[in-house]
């Protein structure tokens, strides 16, 4: 049953967001049937101080936000409805937006608004690296590969060229052959 109150009052039950390629989507879940508008600014939002009255008492010095250059972005779903969906453009990486949410109830705007959000648009996860590869021949000058007696004669006796096993990363492949030995073990660190 719907009360007096929640005629004319909202509240946000829940905020999911999920970035897209050439944006992100806000999705907010109400209580009460309701038409949103995701009022956003580029914009910090401005603290000042105005003189109110609250139960018979003055203060001076009540504390308020606001954004002065803002756009309101109205829900993609018509009518009033419990989950309302914004679908937003990129920025700027690394940017951040402030927002919140106004509506109304049956065309008719209500006192509601929610607190102040703040969204930051991250980089996009960097590519990854190739995988990087060094290739090692042996040959009488190079001490940096030896052979023991279990890989020498497989290693001695394949053809030139193939490949006898990879190490990784960063892979190092052995290739064997009667000119170009190797064996599994690689004795040296390989410094830039």
């Amino acid at each position: 049953m719907t009360t007096d109150f929640q005629k004319t009052h909202f509240a946000v039950m829940d905020l999911q967001y999920s970035y897209l390629d050439d944006g992100y989507t806000l999705v907010a879940t109400t209580d009460v049937p309701c038409h949103l508008y995701c009022r956003m600014t580029e914009q910090p939002p401005h603290q000042h101080t105005l003189p109110s009255s609250r139960r018979g008492t003055r203060f001076t010095g009540d504390v308020r936000f606001c954004f002065t250059i803002f756009e309101d972005n109205d829900q993609v779903e018509a009518g009033d409805t419990l989950t309302h969906t914004f679908i937003k453009d990129k920025w700027e990486v690394c940017h951040d937006r402030w927002f919140y949410f106004v509506g109304t109830i049956g065309g008719v705007t209500v006192v509601s608004e929610t607190c102040i959000f703040k969204f930051h648009f991250p980089a996009p996860p960097p590519p990854v690296p190739e995988a990087m590869t060094q290739t090692l021949f042996a040959n009488e000058t190079n001490r940096a590969i030896r052979y023991t007696w279990g890989t020498w004669d497989i290693c001695h006796d394949t053809i030139v060229g193939d490949r006898l096993n990879t190490y990784g990363p960063p892979n190092y492949d052995q290739f064997c052959g009667d000119r170009q030995t190797a064996s599994y073990f690689i004795n040296r660190s390989f410094r830039r």
